[in-house]
């Protein structure tokens, strides 16, 4: 991913954190979503630790789906 935009963080009732982001790659083609993290990831992460764990979360989102597609489900 070429630029990662996290806007809103919102504390949720469960106590976790919705990271809400917008991801653009250099060919122009975007995703956005959002991804929750425990409050003690959290309280460790500044903000270039969370575009890494938005990436890899996305990664492995798209790795699996992938996966499934090609084994027919």
């Amino acid at each position: 991913m070429n630029e990662i935009i996290i806007s809103p963080i919102v504390k949720q009732a469960d106590g976790t954190f919705k990271l809400s982001y917008q991801a653009t790659w250099k060919s122009g083609s975007h995703t956005s979503g959002f991804v929750f993290v425990s409050t003690s990831e959290f309280e460790t992460m500044n903000y270039e630790k969370m575009q890494d764990y938005i990436a890899q979360s996305v990664i492995k989102e798209m790795s699996d789906l992938l996966e499934g597609i090609s084994n027919g489900s």
